[in-house]
């Protein structure tokens, strides 16, 4: 009668079965570790997007708002003044035109010299006469209490004259500017420094 024999199981040494242990609960702690610092990172990086726009929100609103007001006037009195600058420094300031005066499309003044004394009625005439030009053509171009017989009248420039002197108008994109010139000046002159103007007002989309 033969015997059946089980194998010997191998013990397994103690220092390999604690050894294994160790690691596995090495492993589970290390998980850990990378997953709350990750948690970690994600709270922080959310919180200082909620920080840098509640700042920026809080900087808006203390900084900027109160003086929205004083900037939109500074603005407009800057745009006035850059109206005014062109008159008194790149037309009257180049010494072909006494007198110069800029105004809208709708007749309303935005810069003049101080002796150049456009009237309403006279600002109408004169930026409808670029559309039609038979009224200045007929009855002359009158500016500040003068007239001006009508030399030239189109879409873009008026040109006036009286004696020697004369009246020089050009219409851009959104302004009429107009200069005069005394007997002393030549025409050509007054002209080409109207004309210069208009085309880099125009250049800026103005």
């Amino acid at each position: 009668m033969s015997t059946f024999c089980c194998p010997e199981r191998k013990k397994s040494h103690p220092y390999l079965h604690y050894n294994r242990e160790y690691k596995a609960a090495s492993d589970i702690l290390t998980y850990r570790r990378v997953s709350g610092a990750r948690r970690a990172f994600q709270n922080s990086a959310s919180q200082q997007r909620v920080t840098l726009q509640v700042c920026s929100t809080s900087f808006a609103e203390i900084f900027f708002i109160p003086y929205l007001h004083i900037l939109l006037r500074f603005s407009l009195s800057l745009k006035k003044m850059s109206w005014q600058a062109y008159v008194d420094t790149n037309l009257v300031g180049t010494g072909n035109v006494t007198q110069a005066a800029i105004f809208g499309h709708d007749g309303s003044k935005w810069a003049s010299s101080s002796t150049l004394n456009v009237s309403a009625a006279e600002a109408k005439a004169l930026v409808g006469g670029f559309k039609d030009p038979s009224g200045l053509r007929a009855a002359g171009i009158h500016l500040g209490g003068t007239k001006y017989m009508t030399l030239k009248a189109d879409d873009r420039s008026i040109y006036g004259k009286k004696g020697a002197a004369g009246v020089i108008t050009v219409k851009t994109g959104k302004a009429v500017l107009i200069g005069v010139y005394g007997e002393n000046t030549q025409p050509g002159a007054a002209a080409s420094t109207v004309e210069k103007l208009a085309d880099y007002l125009i250049e800026q989309g103005f």
